[in-house]
Protein backbone atom coordinates (compact mmCIF):
# COMPACT_ATOMS: atom_id res chain seq x y z
CA UNK A 1 0.00 0.00 0.00
CA UNK A 2 2.38 2.52 1.16
CA UNK A 3 4.57 2.18 -2.28
CA UNK A 4 1.02 2.84 -4.21
CA UNK A 5 0.68 5.69 -2.44
CA UNK A 6 4.02 6.75 -3.17
CA UNK A 7 4.00 5.90 -6.73
CA UNK A 8 6.40 3.12 -6.53
CA UNK A 9 5.32 -0.03 -7.24
CA UNK A 10 5.33 -2.82 -4.70
CA UNK A 11 5.84 -6.43 -5.00
CA UNK A 12 3.00 -8.23 -3.69
CA UNK A 13 3.37 -10.32 -0.42
CA UNK A 14 2.09 -13.53 0.31
CA UNK A 15 -1.16 -13.49 1.96
CA UNK A 16 -0.37 -16.51 4.47
CA UNK A 17 3.27 -16.45 5.31
CA UNK A 18 4.59 -19.68 6.11
CA UNK A 19 4.87 -19.71 9.96
CA UNK A 20 8.20 -20.25 11.26
CA UNK A 21 9.92 -19.06 14.58
CA UNK A 22 7.21 -18.57 17.58
CA UNK A 23 9.48 -16.98 20.00
CA UNK A 24 9.14 -14.02 21.60
CA UNK A 25 11.94 -12.49 20.03
CA UNK A 26 10.19 -13.65 17.24
CA UNK A 27 6.92 -11.80 17.94
CA UNK A 28 8.71 -8.84 19.38
CA UNK A 29 10.31 -8.75 15.61
CA UNK A 30 6.72 -9.15 14.11
CA UNK A 31 5.17 -6.58 15.99
CA UNK A 32 8.07 -4.18 15.25
CA UNK A 33 7.94 -4.36 11.64
CA UNK A 34 3.97 -4.14 11.55
CA UNK A 35 5.15 -0.90 13.70
CA UNK A 36 6.96 0.64 10.85
CA UNK A 37 5.18 -0.20 8.44
CA UNK A 38 1.94 1.32 9.70
CA UNK A 39 3.74 4.49 10.26
CA UNK A 40 5.01 4.32 6.84
CA UNK A 41 1.92 4.42 5.67
CA UNK A 42 0.83 7.13 7.94
CA UNK A 43 3.52 8.98 6.42
CA UNK A 44 3.12 8.37 2.57
CA UNK A 45 -0.65 9.08 3.25
CA UNK A 46 0.09 12.36 4.66
CA UNK A 47 2.23 13.37 1.60
CA UNK A 48 -0.69 12.12 -1.33
CA UNK A 49 -2.42 15.73 -2.29
CA UNK A 50 -5.64 15.39 -1.99
CA UNK A 51 -6.22 15.50 -5.76
CA UNK A 52 -4.96 12.70 -6.39
CA UNK A 53 -7.73 10.56 -3.99
CA UNK A 54 -9.53 10.09 -7.13
CA UNK A 55 -6.77 9.14 -9.53
CA UNK A 56 -6.53 5.24 -10.29
CA UNK A 57 -3.30 3.84 -8.81
CA UNK A 58 -1.03 3.02 -11.94
CA UNK A 59 -1.76 -0.97 -12.81
CA UNK A 60 -5.06 -0.61 -10.89
CA UNK A 61 -8.52 -0.57 -11.86
CA UNK A 62 -9.37 1.78 -8.60
CA UNK A 63 -8.36 4.82 -7.07
CA UNK A 64 -5.94 5.56 -4.12
CA UNK A 65 -9.33 7.13 -1.90
CA UNK A 66 -10.15 3.42 -2.59
CA UNK A 67 -7.68 1.57 -1.36
CA UNK A 68 -6.79 3.84 1.70
CA UNK A 69 -10.89 3.18 2.66
CA UNK A 70 -9.84 -0.54 1.91
CA UNK A 71 -6.90 -0.45 4.23
CA UNK A 72 -8.84 1.72 7.06
CA UNK A 73 -11.27 -1.23 6.75
CA UNK A 74 -9.14 -4.59 7.20
CA UNK A 75 -7.21 -2.57 10.12
CA UNK A 76 -10.48 -1.99 11.79
CA UNK A 77 -12.07 -5.60 11.20
CA UNK A 78 -8.60 -6.66 12.84
CA UNK A 79 -8.72 -4.16 15.78
CA UNK A 80 -12.22 -5.54 16.43
CA UNK A 81 -10.73 -9.76 16.32
CA UNK A 82 -7.80 -8.42 18.61
CA UNK A 83 -10.76 -6.45 20.98
CA UNK A 84 -12.66 -10.29 21.26
CA UNK A 85 -9.80 -11.79 22.04
CA UNK A 86 -8.83 -10.05 25.02
CA UNK A 87 -12.26 -10.23 26.26
CA UNK A 88 -11.90 -14.21 25.73
CA UNK A 89 -15.03 -14.22 23.28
Amino acid sequence: MRAHVIGESGADEADWPELGDTSEAAWRTAVNALTATQRAVRDAVSKLPEARLHENIPGKSHSYGYELLGLLHHDIYHAGQISLLKKGL
